[in-house]
């Protein structure tokens, strides 16, 4: 069998690690299998569980993404496939870390059998790093088919970055907002977080990193705190820990 390779010809080691966590609800069946071929996928990529639970007992863990505050939310974004979820036998879940790769065929690998179990009885995902959920038809558009076509008619042949994965639904709901709002649009501009501190910063580069060596870095932490709250960023919501599955350095950037 053979797979697309997904290269990242820009790579460069960081010594990162990308955290990885998804949910599958659904009733998947004994003889659940995922075909390779089809879904682009080598199978669980070195780093990454894959656990299969019973949703009533999994629904007893603190960590219960339809509890709690996350579960308040995804109520609010879709009260019907909430319930859904919450009614499905069974639950999968996908966690682990992966090492900064020079190449996103992991990602590809996961997107793929996230694909196959829900195309084999799965009702819903929740990605609780991007405190989102979607239905079947939602996910294969937005992810599956999605990386197909952005390698396919993209002008150097490449899939969404990892990064674009945790953005992409919040960025359709900015763009559905414009298109139905399009007086909205001329003041509204996308940029990376770290010009935008430059921005704030007299327009010169900040000397101290936000992280070192994928930890974060507190004397960079707090310049970007100083430069929020000389902004205008009330002094008190800069200086707040992030929610729970997201990291303060994630707050700061999303501040900017």
């Amino acid at each position: 069998m053979t797979t697309p390779h997904w290269p990242r010809p820009q790579w460069r080691d960081s010594g990162d690690e990308a955290f990885l966590l998804w949910f599958v609800f659904g009733d998947f069946g004994d003889d659940f299998q995922v075909d390779a071929q089809k879904y682009r996928t080598r199978g669980t990529p070195p780093g990454i569980d894959v656990v299969r639970y019973v949703n009533r007992e999994l629904a007893r863990w603190d960590g219960y993404p339809l509890a709690g505050m996350l579960g308040g939310l995804l109520y609010e974004e879709d009260a019907p496939l909430f319930e859904r979820a919450k009614r499905a036998g069974e639950c999968v879940m996908l966690r682990g870390s992966l090492a900064y790769p020079p190449d996103l065929d992991a990602l590809r690998d996961l997107v793929g059998t996230i694909t196959a179990l829900m195309d084999g009885g799965g009702v819903a995902v929740i990605d609780p790093q991007t405190l989102s959920m979607f239905d079947a038809p939602t996910w294969r558009e937005r992810f599956f088919a999605a990386c197909a076509i952005a390698r396919e008619t993209s002008e150097d042949s490449k899939g969404f970055a990892k990064q674009g994965f945790y953005i992409l639904d919040k960025v359709a709901e900015i763009d559905a907002f414009l298109r139905s709002h399009d007086n909205h649009a001329s003041g509204v501009f996308e940029t990376h977080p770290e010009l935008a501190f430059v921005m704030m910063n007299g327009g010169k580069s900040l000397a101290l990193p936000k992280k070192v060596k994928s930890r974060v870095h507190m004397p960079g932490l707090e310049l970007r705190r100083a430069l929020l709250a000389g902004a205008g960023i009330d002094a008190g919501i800069a200086g707040k820990r992030a929610p729970k599955g997201a990291a303060d350095a994630d707050l700061v950037d999303a501040l900017a």
